[in-house]
C-alpha cells in the first residue's frame, strides 16, 4: 500500500516536472516569435519615415 503510493508520487512528479519543461518550451518561443514580431515593427516603422 504505502509502496504504490510512493509509486504513484514519483509517477506524478515526473510527469508534473514534463509537463513544465513543455510549458516553458513553449513559452519561451512565444517570447521569441513576439520579439521578432516587436523587431519587425521597429523596422517598419522606421522605414515608414
Amino acid at each position: 500500500m504505502l509502496q504504490e503510493r510512493k509509486s504513484l508520487l514519483d509517477f506524478l512528479r515526473k510527469r508534473n516536472h514534463e509537463e513544465c519543461k513543455r510549458i516553458s518550451m513553449e513559452t519561451r518561443q512565444q517570447l521569441k516569435l513576439k520579439g521578432k514580431q516587436d523587431e519587425l515593427q521597429r523596422q517598419y516603422r522606421k522605414n515608414q519615415h
